[in-house]
């Protein structure tokens, strides 16, 4: 079930490449060695991945914990339910629990410290999907960090949505369909490149690559490797995207050198196409103690070829250490 889910959806337009390859959950790159299926102490049922850092993936964050709980809790809904289209995220929100603790963890990536990400079903609606995840360390059991998501499960096409989850239609189309079907090789590229060579930061009076100075407004060039199987934008993309435009702003605005991303919440208003794309930043908030420098900001992706119109909307909490 797990790998018939899986293989269509590199069959789909959308997913060649396919934002979830570069984060290696695609079919290619996904080891369902790492996938288990329990219970917790409640007896809810858990689906498990474990998650290892490799070259292409070097670095622990709350973005990129966003992006693989937004693809894993698809399949843990798909688990709980049976295969179908994969849904369209409506709002995720991520929040570290120890920040000292989760520091270290960023600070010391390798293979030899996975994470466990379990993954759990809250409500499985007709239309709407309510999921939570938690992300702990392997070695110690250690909860690091929090998620929840929710989506809607339908595209809102009635005759393919009848097609996508009418059972007996999925086991043809498995049968049929994707029973001699070649699953294609992909590059395999670094996260750094798939997201910074597209990424362009803005002042007033010029454009400047990603390394320079910071900057409240971003221009990012969307293409095929940061898509979901619909042909738009990840939601996962995206928050990894507002993170690392969020980062930049913040290191301005805290006068520091070392920033991390403490939490976000993002709402997916709608879909954002393949093109050019702006992420706008402002300050919301800012912490009043002299113990604690956080700041809250608001990061937008607009649309400008459709005046500006707001796509996703992150509200972020980032700290210097």
């Amino acid at each position: 079930l797990f790998e018939n889910f899986l293989r269509p959806g590199t069959s789909l337009k959308g997913s060649k490449p396919g934002f979830n390859h570069g984060l290696r959950l695609s079919y290619q790159t996904m080891d369902p060695e790492r996938l288990t299926f329990g219970k917790s102490d409640s007896n809810e049922t858990t689906m498990t991945y474990r998650y290892e850092m490799s070259q292409d993936i070097p670095q622990h964050s709350v973005g990129l914990w966003t992006a693989l709980m937004d693809e894993l809790t698809t399949h843990a809904i798909f688990g709980a339910s049976m295969p179908g289209l994969p849904g369209l995220s409506l709002q995720m929100q991520t929040e570290l629990v120890d920040k000292q603790k989760a520091l270290t963890f960023f600070q010391n990536p390798s293979e030899e410290n996975p994470i466990d990400i379990v993954n759990y079903v809250s409500k499985l609606g007709k239309t709407v999907t309510h999921t939570r995840t938690d992300f702990r360390c392997t070695n110690t059991q250690d909860l690091l960090a929090f998620s929840s998501h929710v989506k809607y499960m339908p595209t809102g096409n009635p005759v393919v949505d009848r097609l996508a989850y009418n059972r007996t239609l999925y086991d043809m189309y498995v049968k049929y369909s994707l029973s001699d079907y070649q699953v294609p090789i992909y590059e395999q590229k670094p996260m750094e490149k798939v997201i910074d060579t597209h990424l362009m930061f803005v002042n007033d009076t010029d454009s400047k690559p990603a390394a320079s100075s910071p900057s409240h407004h971003a221009i990012f060039k969307v293409a095929d490797e940061h898509t979901n199987p619909f042909g738009v934008m990840h939601g996962g993309c995206q928050a990894m995207l507002m993170e690392q435009v969020g980062i930049h702003f913040a290191k301005e605005k805290l006068q520091s050198s070392s920033v991390v991303l403490e939490a976000m919440q993002n709402e997916y208003l709608s879909g954002v196409p393949k093109g050019e794309v702006e992420v706008h930043c402002e300050t919301i908030g800012a912490s009043s103690t002299p113990q604690d420098d956080s700041i809250f900001i608001r990061v937008q992706i607009r649309l400008p070829r459709k005046k500006g119109r707001v796509c996703t909307e992150g509200k972020l909490r980032l700290s210097s250490f």
